[in-house]
């Protein structure tokens, strides 16, 4: 039987509303059956018009190779040098460049005529693994300064901060943008409020606001006691809803009753999507935020669905609960929406229906309910399949046929499917679901020349116009792309019978080792890490460092030595590069947590945090192991407030803790009992159904057991069990000195 789609228009007019003012004249009513046309766009003025415009004095867009006048006409398209600015900064940047690696490859060759030849064997060596002249010449400089200047690099180390190894220091010189020098954390410097010493947050509690309570049906839970928050420190991510600063302009004119059934006003619902924009899009990339954004203001459904925005909102709604609690049930109800939406449309295959079965399966993450959840990542991975959107690139591609608009988002939807899927696979120990990457372009990706063209992996793909990314999205989303190839790689390597290491091997370890940090050496300036860097590209830099750290997991205790020709250390272990990654993380939670108000409001950064904890639960001797261990903690103890699943990771953080004898059981639940204590509990299943990976070490030998399910259920077991009679101390046994919950004793765990 052939049913008709139902569209977002006529969804509009069966909504039941309140009576309202008469609506201004700007936004008059639309009949029935009338097409709705957005709005013109002001005339874009552009500095530079192609030879053929200017001929005929039409406008020219300046797009670059070819102009959509010329494209229209069919004819050739060519930029005087003279008067086109953008040649000649091209030219200038080139110019730069070849200058730059002239310097450096004189300076290599006087260099090379100068030292040993033992030592220009090495430099050799280093020169051939190195990916440029650049870190060639400082790999080189690295390994001269460790051998021939041993004052110098003693007084290297007197300057710079603590390192555990001489090739921690040789890692500093050569891979600065990977693992930049980390000042040391004192008790005068450090943020004691970020673990409870005292909290940022007002709690108080209140009832739900009845104006936004849905009404009540057989699947709605009770209306429980909610929790409002107050935290002060997201009004600086955008200002509320009377002077609407939101993410895109755009949705000031939102209808959010056109799409979907569970009653908000316009301007909650935009301080949803505004925060979606910002925090988590730049990160996910699901589909072309632009695109999306014209057809939802205008009621269009060419790439905007009701099950599109109700996942989003089912979503992002989780988010939001850090600034108004009400959030969480509207994130169930949009939620229970969208699955009814998914039941109509799931038959219909098209690019909002993929990305909106991406969001839930999210979604489902968030409520820790992953065997829903993986429902939806299967189904969003075949449609994206069964839309051609990983078909390998042919010469009769049939891409190039279609309009710039279909294009884009084609490629969005394509790349942030892949890349999810890859984190899935990563992070649950499982095999790759997709077999090849996109051979779409990457959105966003204007390497070449600075021209707005993007990029494909593949030459078989011709490359289309784009339109500017929108400020919120900055420039990070391509980076994540050609980190998730490699990532894809490491998971086909390490996961592909679903038995970790099974047959990685230390060089497969290093290999990929090598290609992170060539990723990483290469990336701009403006996603290296600074006081000025958005949270996405923190994000890049947790991910890099998590993967690293799993690459070298299973080999940390193998006395072989690498074969890293860039380091002069030729003793260097895998337990050498695991320990600097560490390092690096555990600085990337404190930065992220004391820095970026997402902290609070988005669980994609939540990784460091598990990384961390795994490796202070291995050995607690050291004193700074309290203050990390109460750090990602506390910040679990934020995200409860937002995703179930939060607070089911650090129950499984207490039972490694238990099982490794770090602290007792009546420790752990007193900590259990102090991060629960202000959390909402309203909407929680009966049960954790998530086989996310906890405990990282023992994932190695037995995954079963090192499932978040496993463990919450294990705590919950040795909860309820009757204490056991305390056992007299071993003679030989070291008592740890670790934190027991009293926040007074944090005071000495730095620089004591």
């Amino acid at each position: 039987m052939n049913r008709k789609r139902p569209t977002a228009s006529s969804a509009a007019r069966s909504v039941s509303l309140p009576t309202l003012a008469p609506a201004s004249p700007a936004l008059p009513a639309i009949p029935a059956g009338v097409r709705v046309i957005s709005r013109s766009r002001s005339r874009t003025y552009v500095s530079y018009a192609c030879d053929a415009c200017r001929k005929i004095k039409v406008k020219c867009d300046g797009i670059t190779p070819q102009c959509s006048a010329c494209a229209r006409r069919g004819t050739q398209c060519v930029y005087n040098l003279e008067t086109d600015g953008r040649r000649t900064k091209d030219l200038k940047r080139e110019h730069e460049m070849l200058k730059s690696n002239s310097r450096d490859m004189l300076e290599l060759f006087q260099l090379l005529k100068s030292i040993p030849d033992d030592e220009a064997i090495d430099a050799l060596h280093r020169l051939r693994t190195s990916s440029s002249p650049s870190s060639a010449l400082a790999s080189i400089r690295g390994g001269l300064l460790a051998t021939h200047s041993p004052s110098v690099s003693h007084s290297a180390r007197a300057c710079l901060p603590p390192m555990s190894s001489a090739y921690e220091l040789e890692l500093l010189s050569v891979h600065p943008v990977a693992f930049p020098a980390l000042e040391p954390l004192t008790v005068t410097n450090v943020d004691l409020s970020l673990v409870g010493v005292p909290t940022h947050f007002d709690v108080r509690w209140s009832p739900p606001e009845p104006s936004l309570e849905p009404a009540s049906s057989p699947e709605t839970p009770p209306i429980q006691p909610m929790m409002y928050l107050n935290p002060q420190s997201l009004s600086r991510l955008y200002s509320g809803p009377s002077n609407h600063a939101y993410a895109d302009p755009r949705l000031t004119r939102l209808q959010i009753a056109a799409w979907t059934n569970v009653p908000m006003s316009n301007e909650f619902a935009a301080n949803i999507l505004s925060l979606f924009f910002i925090n988590e899009h730049p990160v996910q990339g699901f589909f072309d935020a632009d695109l999306f954004l014209d057809d939802l203001v205008a009621l269009r459904t060419k790439y905007c669905s009701r099950l599109l925005v109700n996942s989003i909102l089912a979503y992002a709604g989780q988010c939001y609960a850090a600034v108004e609690s009400i959030s969480s049930k509207i994130s169930f109800y949009c939620y229970n929406e969208a699955i009814k939406h998914w039941r109509d449309e799931r038959t219909w295959d098209s690019l909002p229906t993929v990305a909106a079965t991406m969001l839930l399966s999210i979604a489902c993450n968030g409520f820790g309910i992953d065997s829903t959840g993986l429902t939806f990542l299967h189904e969003s991975g075949q449609m994206a399949q069964r839309l051609h959107l990983f078909d390998p690139p042919h010469q009769d591609s049939k891409e190039h046929v279609l309009d710039p608009a279909m294009q884009r988002a084609r490629a969005a939807t394509a790349w942030g499917v892949f890349n999810w899927q890859t984190v899935h696979s990563f992070y649950f120990h499982q095999p790759p679901r997709m077999l090849n990457p996109p051979s779409l372009p990457i959105p966003g990706d204007w390497e070449r020349n600075d021209k707005k063209v993007s990029i494909s992996p593949s030459s078989g793909t011709p490359p289309f116009p784009q339109r500017s990314s929108p400020p919120y999205m900055g420039h990070t989303f391509p980076a994540f792309c050609k980190f998730f190839l490699i990532l894809h790689d490491m998971v086909w390597i390490f996961y592909q019978d679903g038995a970790v290491a099974s047959k990685a091997t230390l060089a497969d370890a290093t290999t990929l080792y090598q290609r992170f940090v060539t990723w990483a050496d290469t990336l701009p300036s403006y996603l290296t890490r600074s006081k000025y860097s958005p949270h996405h590209v923190i994000n890049l830099h947790i991910w890099f460092h998590t993967a690293i750290i799993d690459c070298f997991r299973p080999f940390i205790r193998s006395a072989e030595h690498l074969k890293l020709g860039e380091f002069q250390s030729s003793r260097t272990r895998p337990e050498d590069i695991f320990t600097a990654s560490i390092k690096q993380l555990q600085r990337l939670v404190y930065v992220y947590r004391s820095s970026y108000d997402s902290a609070n409001t988005s669980i994609l950064w939540h990784t460091a945090m598990l990384y961390v904890a795994n490796d202070i639960l291995k050995d607690a001797s050291n004193p700074e192991s309290r203050f990390y261990f109460l750090l990602c903690l506390r910040g679990y103890q934020r995200l409860m407030r937002c995703f179930r699943i939060a607070g089911s990771i650090a129950r499984s953080i207490l039972t490694i803790a238990v099982r490794n004898g770090i602290i007792t059981l009546a420790d752990a639940q007193t900590i259990r009992q102090d991060l629960e204590r202000d959390v909402d509990t309203l909407f929680q299943p009966s049960e954790i159904c998530s086989r996310y990976i906890i405990d990282l070490d023992l994932a190695l030998t037995d995954p079963e057991l090192a499932t978040m399910q496993r463990l919450v259920n294990d705590f919950d077991a040795i909860s309820l069990s009757p204490p056991h009679p305390a056992e007299p101390a071993s003679a030989t046994a070291v008592p740890i000195d670790f934190w027991k919950g009293d926040p007074k004793l944090l005071l000495k765990t730095l620089g004591s």
